[in-house]
This record gives structure tokens, sequence and C-alpha cells, in this order.
């Protein structure tokens, strides 16, 4: 699979030479269809790709599933080539068979389906998940072995995931099922009752259905993300208007449903808490002074998104393209994730397998790096992509509420990226907290 996935990266940036290297010289390529498109032979195939795909075969991964001696690939195009070759929902599938450690078939298929079918898959394919789950009790005993074992296993799974569940965090399921309750009840009130707290991204109230694509954030004009949101922050104010108008706004609580103010108050607190808790635990990953992130984020900047994904009777048939939340990263230190299962859930982009669901733990807390702790890191850890599948025709009753809390760091805060032998090489200019954010969210927002 990873002669595949280096074959790939090679000829998104146009080389190449380790296609030709991973050819079998009697190599055949077999489109959807009889056509002139099938050949045989290294040359024949690199001829046909150079030719006529037009960028066909080139774009970006979205799944990668062994299945025996093949492997099942789908990507999303860079262009539409003119060949017949069709999109599946916007993906394409192909199917590449791989025998010595050479590449001997590439097989276009129509569908998803019909791709794992050729590739002998009985059913479909299971990946064991790559995101670990992570009691922290040891590392509140104070045992210093116990806490160095707890932020090894930390340090591991940013490097190699970006993702992590943790149990043993303290915060009671009570809580959390009273700010999913009292959600519920203001996601149930009229849509215009909920107009007068609409805001766009960025603003502390109801973001509406329409307004938030966050594939926009990669570059992908997607459809608008189906969901809708209620958002608060931190409003603790700084003296400054121009600050505290955009980072420290008051929160909007609805006069309708009076226990959600008191609820989610609540619940920030203890959010807050443990952010500041991750992030010493993330500065023992690293063997560095335990405030060395947290010295930043006296008065840091913070969001939560209670996310509502209504059933599919009430935000309709999905676009092709369109998902609860499109794949993207996210913005700030760590984000600390409640969420409930459902067959349109979170999603986390894989080196080895693509895109695979998230684990769930009754109880567990999902916690990913985002891009400013990333580049703090110099890249050490991963701020990896992940998505919320859209409603499934499987499942069109199903209605969730996610309840995602965003920690950042004072908004002056000059983050200055790690230099090896902690992080890897790079040349990162230092970069103003607010400043690095304030573009990403602008990059998200619908008109």
């Amino acid at each position: 699979m990873q002669l595949v996935r280096d074959t790939w990266d090679a000829l998104s940036r146009g080389d190449r030479a380790p296609l030709e290297a991973a050819l079998a010289p009697d190599a055949r390529w077999r489109a959807v269809e009889d056509g002139p498109w099938n050949c045989e032979g290294r040359a024949a195939i690199l001829d046909v790709m150079t030719r006529n795909l037009a960028g066909g075969l080139s774009g970006r991964l979205e799944e990668v599933l062994p299945v025996a001696d093949r492997v099942v690939v789908a990507f999303r195009p860079d262009h539409h080539d003119p060949g017949g070759w069709p999109l599946d929902d916007g993906i394409r599938y192909m199917v590449i068979t791989v025998a010595g450690g050479r590449v001997t078939e590439m097989k276009g298929c129509a569908d998803r389906k019909t791709a794992l079918a050729y590739a002998g898959a009985t059913s479909e394919p299971v990946m064991q998940s790559s995101v670990p789950v992570i009691d922290l009790t040891p590392w509140a005993s104070g045992d210093e072995t116990a806490r160095a074992a707890v932020a090894a296993r930390v340090d591991e799974a940013l490097r190699s995931v970006g993702f992590f569940l943790i149990t043993g965090h303290g915060v009671p399921a009570e809580l959390r099922a009273r700010v999913r309750a009292v959600a519920r009840d203001f996601f149930a009130l009229p849509p215009e009752a909920k107009q007068r707290y609409a805001v766009t991204v960025g603003g502390r109230g109801w973001l509406p259905p329409g307004v938030e694509a966050n594939g926009y954030a990669e570059g992908t004009l997607t459809p608008p993300d189906l969901k809708e949101s209620f958002t608060v922050g931190a409003d603790q104010p700084t003296g400054d208007p121009e600050v505290d108008g955009f980072w420290f706004q008051p929160n909007a609580y609805p006069a309708e449903v009076p226990a959600l103010e008191p609820a989610v108050v609540a619940y920030l607190a203890r959010m807050r808490e443990l952010a500041d808790e991750l992030l010493v635990l993330c500065a023992a990953a690293l063997d560095l002074e335990s405030d060395f992130f947290t010295r930043h984020t006296g008065h840091a900047t913070h969001t939560m998104n209670i996310n509502w994904y209504p059933p599919m009777r009430l935000a309709g048939e999905p676009e092709p393209g369109q998902f609860r939340i499109g794949p993207h990263t996210d913005f700030g230190t760590v984000t600390i994730l409640d969420r409930e299962p459902g067959r349109g859930g979170l999603q986390v982009w894989t080196e080895r397998g693509g895109w695979q669901d998230a684990p769930y733990a009754p109880g567990a807390f999902t916690i990913n790096t985002g891009d400013l702790l990333a580049r703090w890191s110099g890249d050490r850890w991963k701020s990896n992509r992940h998505r919320v599948l859209p409603p499934q025709a499987e499942a069109p009753d199903e209605d969730l509420v996610s309840l995602v809390y965003f920690y950042e760091a004072d908004h002056d805060a000059v983050i200055e990226s790690l230099q090896p032998p902690i992080g890897k090489p790079n040349d990162y200019a230092p970069v103003v907290a607010a400043q690095f954010l304030k573009e990403r969210l602008d990059a998200i927002t619908v008109g």
C-alpha cells in the first residue's frame, strides 16, 4: 500500500518517474468501459496517461483500502478528464493490483461498490482505528513514572494521527447531558425565534444553515455544511475595543431557553480547566517546562460550537460533496469534542487507510491538535484533516448534537515554532495568535 501512496504523491507533483519504476513491463490499464484507452505495457500506459487523462489521475486521495493483493484507491480529481470516467459523489475509484512489488494492473471503476467487487471484497473492509484511547487517571495520580507514560502516549498520538480519545478526565456526565438537552430545546425553536440570535462565523449566537463551509479552508468549494450551531466563547474583555469586538464579544443567550446560559457557563469553565491541563500534558510530552504553553493562555481566546446535525427529513438530501462538516483542520491549540455516535459521524484522515471512522467510547472526549499548536511544535505534531459525514440513507432519522470546544491562546501571544531536536527543521516566522486564527476563520465563511 505504501508503494501506491508514494507513487500517487509523486504523480500529484507531476513526477512520473516513480510510476514508471513501479509499473511491471507487461502491466495493463483497463478503463471503466472497453475502448481505445485500454492498453498493455508500461510505455503504452504512460503514453495514455500523458496524452489523454488531462490530469484525471491527479487529485487528493480520499481513501486507500487494501484487499488481498489489490488496493482500492478513491480520489477527488483535480480535473475532469474527457474519457468518460464517471464521478461518484465527486470521487473517482480505481483498483490497483500489485504483485512482486510491481503494479500489474490499473482498473478504473464507476463507483465504490464496483471497485470493491472488482478487488474481490466480500464485505466492507474494516480498518483498525489508529486513534488511541488514553486514560488520564495515571496522569492525575501524581506518580512521575505513570505521568511520563501518559505523556509519551500523547506525543505518539499527536505525531502519528493528531487525534486521541481521553477517559478519566473527571468531567461529570450529567453536565454534558444537561448542555446537550437544553441546546436541543434551543434548536427546536421556530426559525423566526432563532433568527433573533443569527450571526455569521466568528459571532456569538445562532449560526443558521448555509453560513459555514469548512471545506473552504482546504481550498475546496463545497456546498455549505449541513448543520446549525449555537456558538459562545471567551467574554472577559481586555479593554481594547478593537480586540474585544471580535475575540471577547458578549455571549448572546436566548431568553426563550433560560436554562441554556447556566449550563453552558458551567461547561465552559470545566473545558478551560481541561484544555489547560492538556497543554501541561503536551509540555510534559516534549520534556519542557510545565507552563511552556499555558504561560500564553492567561487570557486565552476560545469558542464552543454546539452543533446540531438534523435528520435528513429536515436537512434535505445532501448535495454531491456536501457534509455535515466538510473536510478541514482545526485552527487553535487543542479541540475537545463531546459527540454522539452515528452513521453520519466523525471521520479522521489517516496516511495508512485514508478516511476512517473515529472510534467512539462512551464518556470519552475526542481530542485533536489545531493548526496553531502544530506550528508551535515545529510540525512535530499533526493538525489532521477530519470531517463529519452527511446524513446516511440507511439512517435518515439520525439526529445528533456535538459539543465542540476550541481552545486557542492569548490574542497577542507571539508563537515561535520549536526547532530540532523537538520540532522538525522549519523556517516558520513568529506569528501573532489572533492574526493567524482570523485568517482561517475568514476562509470558511460563506458569502
